[in-house]
């Protein structure tokens, strides 16, 4: 039984996204993180329902003004089924647009690659937790999207991550860019071409979404624009 799932959008030596980890912890607690700001931000959800997007200890320890009750920059509730469905739980939205070469050091030996989403489309990991089940329930099931990994938690609740493509609003990336840059912009604070963002967007049904953004300064040829 696997409890540790990397994941990243593109190619190894070419355009890509951040690296996502998909955790299925001890507690039955699932947690999802990546790299933002060049600090490691984690999406939590917990078998109480409670949820949050926050910084890590590390990221308060970045800066003298930060305390660690300004970790959590939202939180919010999402019950865990016990009937017959599976929740779909998150998901990671990553445009075409923001896939740039990364020339950083990182261990990319044990990352799944999705493919490379078309222009104009964007590529999402989709995060569903499942009823109780002593055996995979995804087996033998017609699924809305591509499987990556099932990985079941110790209440005997499944994690099931998987990817799909659709239609991208380009408009709205450039809008949610714009001021992701105005807001660091009045925090005197500079968009480094390596740092990615991410903000919560609409998605499928009711269920939280984020979306990776790249720097307006980040690497992308005009392919990918």
């Amino acid at each position: 039984m696997a409890n540790e799932f990397r994941v990243a959008v593109g190619t190894a030596t070419g355009h890509r996204s951040n690296v996502w980890k998909f955790i299925a912890a001890n507690d039955s607690s699932i947690y999802v993180t990546s790299r933002l700001f060049g600090s490691e931000a984690k999406i939590s959800l917990h078998p109480s329902g409670e949820c949050q997007f926050s910084g890590t200890s590390a990221w308060v320890l970045k800066d003298s003004t930060r305390r660690n009750r300004d970790r959590h920059f939202f939180k919010w509730f999402e019950k865990r089924p016990l009937g017959g469905a599976a929740l779909d739980a998150l998901q990671i939205r990553i445009p075409h647009s923001e896939l740039i070469p990364i020339d950083l050091p990182e261990d990319l030996s044990d990352v799944h690659w999705v493919p490379t989403p078309a222009a104009g489309t964007l590529a999402g990991l989709e995060c569903y937790i499942t009823p109780p089940s002593p055996l995979d329930p995804t087996v033998g099931t017609t699924l809305p999207f591509t499987q990556l990994v099932s990985m079941q938690l110790p209440d005997s609740s499944w994690l099931v991550v998987g990817h799909f493509e659709e239609q991208c609003d380009q408009s709205m990336v450039e809008s949610f860019r714009v001021r992701v840059q105005q807001h660091l912009a009045n925090e005197g604070r500079e968009w480094a071409p390596q740092h990615r963002a991410c903000v919560t967007v609409e998605g499928h049904a009711t269920c939280k979404a984020f979306m990776e953004l790249s720097s307006p300064l980040g690497g992308r040829s005009e392919a990918f624009r």
